[in-house]
């Protein structure tokens, strides 16, 4: 009667130890707990130094002479490079070029590994292609047609400010910087994607502002619990972040997809306006095939260039302009240098960049 007992404790045992084995010729690291692997520690001295990257650089030299470390999270296991050596060598090696796999990079594309961030292979290299190439036809690498994108929301942005400080008694306005350059960013990126502009009190561009402020505030950089742990999207989806995950996507989800069939019903073949236009005449010429070239694709690109482009460049600007206000000196030198090279007659062109 004590056989079976003996025999389970047995498997779970052995099952904890092997699961806090490491592979053969693994890098140095922390050792790995059953189940957590070496979170504990990693948590332990992000708590400690502040951030992920003190954390994991602190662990590069404890255990791998300042170079690399080799952790498990959960369900991943990871190598951290901290020298720049190794992530110039780690670059260049074609056998390193695929991406992560797991719920949160599947989910985050509706369940298909889609878009060309997270996508590896023959697939994003046709995709990345495909995407290069045409935005390049409305604006992305053309000087002139960048240029005139960028002066527009440059125009708008100042105007917005001027708006702001008339509007007061003392002739001052408190802005918040956090987020100041949003509507911006977004315009820059949404007239290449769906050749469209919003004013910024706009109610369409506010939900979408909206919901991507809320989808990278559902993240982390190294990705999100219930990736590390996907046992927790079934028994506890609220605590690590999958509904609210899923619940940012599936709005943007509804955007995008109100987006392309406004795109759909106005689309001529003979006279493509943005991105859209051009993935769709493909998606048409391969309607017989079992093609790459699908709805779902085309609304997994454009998220991906919110997420590389929306959030990182309005944080940068808001950051820069904000150790500027810290530094008058150097603004008041910025701005005679400007003024020295441009005058005050007319507006900065990207010519201005040859002349200093």
């Amino acid at each position: 009667m004590w056989l079976a007992p003996l025999l389970f404790i047995f498997v779970i045992g052995l099952i904890i130890v092997l699961d806090a084995k490491k592979p053969r010729n693994f890098p140095p690291g922390p050792a790995w707990w059953p189940i957590v692997g070496s979170l504990p520690e990693v948590s332990r001295w992000r708590k400690k130094l502040g951030t992920l990257t003190m954390a994991a650089t602190f662990l590069a030299k404890q255990h791998g002479k300042g170079k690399l470390v080799g952790l498990r999270v959960g369900n991943d296991v990871q190598v951290v490079l901290a020298s720049a050596e190794l992530v110039k060598e780690m670059a260049t090696k074609p056998e390193l070029d695929g991406r992560p796999r797991g719920p949160f990079y599947r989910h985050r594309t509706w369940g298909l590994r889609r878009g060309v961030m997270l996508t590896d292979d023959e697939f994003w290299r046709d995709q990345r292609r495909f995407l290069t190439r045409h935005l390049r036809d409305f604006g992305l690498g053309k000087a002139s047609q960048m240029e005139t994108i960028i002066m527009r929301e440059v125009q708008a942005l100042t105007d917005y400010f001027k708006t702001a400080i008339s509007n007061t008694a003392d002739g001052k306005a408190l802005i918040p910087l956090h987020n100041a350059f949003g509507v911006s960013v977004l315009n820059t990126i949404w007239a290449m994607l769906a050749g469209k502009r919003y004013d910024p009190d706009d109610a369409e561009l506010c939900t979408l502002q909206k919901i991507l402020s809320d989808m990278f505030a559902s993240m982390d950089m190294t990705g999100c619990l219930f990736n590390h742990f996907p046992i927790l999207r079934y028994v506890l989806p609220e605590a690590s972040g999958y509904n609210y995950y899923m619940t940012c996507h599936q709005k943007l989800l509804q955007f995008l997809q109100a987006e392309l069939l406004r795109h759909k019903t106005t689309y001529m073949e003979d006279s493509p306006r943005d991105f859209m236009d051009v993935f769709i005449a493909e998606s048409n010429t391969r309607k017989d095939e079992d093609s790459n070239y699908t709805d779902i694709q085309l609304m997994a690109i454009c998220m991906d260039m919110f997420m590389a482009g929306s959030d990182t460049t309005n944080k940068s600007l808001s950051f820069g302009f904000l150790h500027f206000l810290r530094q008058p000196h150097v603004v008041r030198k910025i701005q005679e240098e400007i003024d020295s090279v441009v005058g005050r007659e007319r507006p900065v062109t990207l010519d201005d960049r040859h002349k200093y």
